[in-house]
């Protein structure tokens, strides 16, 4: 994964995401954020890239064929109404964010702070199957990358250094996905210039 250890890219995607949030103009929280999703919305959905770490890591270890964060995220996609179903979360989690940035702060320093107590083997238990705690914090930093520049992008706040060091770890795990979704070879012939990506495709969708 490039030249970042996972531990050392969670720190910094949440750095660069806590920045990001601090930015935020106050008149801006309900404004739109990406797609359906307002500012807030989508910021109270990257608050759960630390909200899991606690929750998933206070858990029984798990047991299990271990997932790497490729194959996580293609399984947490592949389930029927995934979409709405985070978007619903969302909304309903964002109607308590009434200082989102003092909430951010809150749930990243519970979340560093319970990593900085557990090994990169620690196993972690989630809804797909149980992940090495080093394989889980790749996804925890690629949706704080990801959602950091969403964020950023919305409001019209500089994306912060940490952030932007974020983004070559988060390309490679977006191209691990479209690998195990068998979408590579449209990956590769985009990338070299030869045939363009179908419309409106992701390695999310």
């Amino acid at each position: 994964m490039g030249q970042l250890a996972p531990r050392t890219w969670f720190e910094l995607a949440s750095a660069g995401a806590l920045a990001v949030l601090g930015s935020i103009p106050d008149d801006d929280w309900d404004k739109p954020g990406l797609g359906d999703w307002t500012v807030r919305e989508l910021a109270a959905h990257t608050m759960r890239a630390w909200s899991t770490v606690v929750d998933y890591l206070d858990e029984p270890l798990p047991v299990g064929d271990l997932l790497e964060a490729s194959t996580y995220f293609v399984k947490a996609l592949a389930q029927p109404g995934v979409h709405e179903g985070v978007l619903e979360r969302a909304r309903t989690e964002a109607q308590e964010l009434e200082n989102p940035v003092t909430y951010a702060r809150a749930r990243a320093a519970a979340a560093l702070g319970r990593v900085a107590e557990e090994p990169d083997d620690r196993l972690v238990p989630s809804r797909f199957g149980p992940l090495a705690l080093s394989e889980y914090l790749k996804t925890r930093a690629f949706e704080l990358t990801v959602h950091g520049l969403d964020l950023a992008r919305a409001t019209g706040v500089r994306v912060p250094e940490e952030l932007a060091t974020s983004v070559s770890p988060a390309a490679e795990v977006a191209v691990q996905i479209a690998s195990v979704r068998r979408d590579d070879r449209a990956v590769l012939l985009a990338l070299t210039g030869r045939e363009p990506l179908p419309d409106h495709f992701s390695v999310l969708g």
